[in-house]
C-alpha cells in the first residue's frame, strides 16, 4: 500500500460567473459563491469555515482573511483497506487494485495526484481516483476517473439509451440518462461488484445508505472538491478550456470518447463538458440529499455548451425524471470502514 501523497491545503475563493447561452431547455442555471476555508498545516493559519455543508456550496462563506497553507503540506493518508470480491474480479483500493487476480499499481506523476485504481466487471474495465479528504480531517472517496461509458452502462443495465450511440463508440459517454436512472445504474452495478447498494429504493425517494460501500453520485460538494483538486482554475484541470474539455467550439456537436482531454490534478478526465454531471443533491438544498427532491443539480457544461457554461461555479437544475443527450453521470463511492 501506498500512502497518499501529501497534499497542499490552501485558500480557495470562486468567482461568480453569470451564464448568457449553454443551457437546455429544462435545466436552469445559478451562478454560487463557494468559500473554502483555509485548513492548517504545520504551523500554518486556519482560514474562517464556510457556513453550510463542506466549505459552503451554495452558502456565503469565504476564506479567512489571514488564511493561508501551512508550512508543510498536510497530513499523509493512511493506507487503504484490501479488496472485495466482486462479479468479474475484485476491487482493490489505495494504489494496489486487484483485478481478476492481477496486481495494478498505475500512479499518476502529477502533483497532488490520487492512487488509480482499476476494476473490471462483465469483461470491461474501468477506473477509480483515490480522491483527498475535502478539509484534511475527514475520509478519502473514490470518483471515477471519467464519465461512465456508454459500453459499461449498457453491459450492467442491458441497454443504451444514448442519442449519441449510431455510429457506435464504446468509449462515448453514456447519455439521456435521468437522475433515477443513474441511481438504478448505481445501484445495479454495485450488485454486479458485491459491493452494499448505496440507495435503498429505486426511484426520486430512494434512501441514501450512508454506511454503504456501492456506488452513488457525488454530493455537489464532493464533485467541486474533486473537479479543483487544490488547483485554482476556472475550469478543471486548466484555464484552457481547449486543453481539458469537448464544448461548443471543438466538439463537432456530438460527445467524444472520455479521456482523451487533460486530467486535473486528481488525475480525473472530462469534469469539464462532453456531457453534464449529476450531483446527488436538492438544488434547493445544497450540501443535502432529499428523498424526493423536486430538482436535483448537474455539474461540469457539455459538449454543447460555451465557456461559461463550462464554469466551475455553474450550477443546472432539471427534474429527477428529465434526461437529454448533454447528461450523463459519473459515480462516487466510500469504501473506508474508517476515517483516511
Amino acid at each position: 500500500m501506498k500512502e497518499l501523497m501529501r497534499t497542499r491545503y490552501f485558500a480557495l475563493w470562486m468567482l461568480s460567473i453569470f451564464i448568457i447561452m449553454g443551457c437546455d431547455d429544462e435545466g436552469s442555471v445559478t451562478f454560487v459563491d463557494v468559500g473554502m476555508a483555509g485548513v492548517e498545516g504545520s504551523g500554518g493559519a486556519t482560514g474562517a469555515e464556510g457556513t453550510g455543508m463542506t466549505a459552503g456550496i451554495g452558502g456565503d462563506a469565504r476564506a479567512g482573511d489571514d488564511a493561508r497553507a501551512g508550512d508543510s503540506s498536510g497530513v499523509a493518508g493512511v493506507s487503504g483497506v484490501a479488496g472485495t470480491d466482486g462479479a468479474g474480479g475484485m476491487t482493490g483500493f489505495a494504489g494496489e487494485a486487484v483485478v481478476g487476480g492481477e496486481s495494478d499499481t498505475d500512479m499518476v506523476g502529477l502533483p497532488d495526484a490520487s492512487n488509480r485504481i482499476k476494476s473490471l466487471i462483465f469483461g470491461i474495465s474501468f477506473y477509480e481516483r483515490e480522491i483527498p479528504p475535502m478539509d484534511g480531517a475527514g475520509k478519502a472517496f473514490l470518483m471515477m476517473e471519467t464519465e461512465v461509458t456508454q459500453e459499461l452502462y449498457e453491459a450492467v443495465m442491458g441497454v443504451n439509451p444514448s442519442n449519441f450511440a449510431s455510429p457506435y463508440n464504446p468509449q462515448r459517454p453514456v447519455e439521456e440518462v435521468s437522475w433515477v436512472d443513474g441511481l438504478r445504474f448505481a445501484n445495479a452495478l454495485s450488485t454486479a461488484m458485491g459491493l452494499e447498494p448505496a440507495y435503498d429504493g429505486d426511484d426520486n425517494n430512494a434512501r441514501l445508505i450512508e454506511e454503504a460501500n456501492g456506488f452513488r453520485y457525488p454530493l455537489e460538494a464532493e464533485w467541486e472538491w474533486a473537479a479543483r483538486c487544490g488547483e485554482n482554475y476556472e475550469y478543471a484541470g486548466s484555464d484552457n478550456l481547449d486543453a481539458v474539455a469537448w464544448y461548443r467550439e471543438n466538439s463537432e456537436s456530438t460527445t467524444q470518447p472520455v479521456g482523451q482531454k487533460q486530467a486535473n490534478a486528481c488525475g480525473l478526465m472530462d469534469m469539464t463538458g462532453n456531457v453534464s454531471e449529476w450531483a446527488a443533491d436538492d438544488f434547493d438544498n445544497p450540501g443535502q440529499y432529499v428523498p424526493g427532491a423536486a430538482g436535483h443539480v448537474r455539474r461540469g457544461g457539455g459538449y454543447d455548451g460555451n465557456d461559461a457554461s463550462c464554469g466551475l461555479s455553474i450550477r443546472i437544475r432539471s427534474s429527477s425524471e428529465y434526461s437529454s443527450g448533454n447528461i450523463g453521470l459519473r459515480l462516487s463511492r466510500q469504501p473506508y470502514l474508517t476515517e483516511k
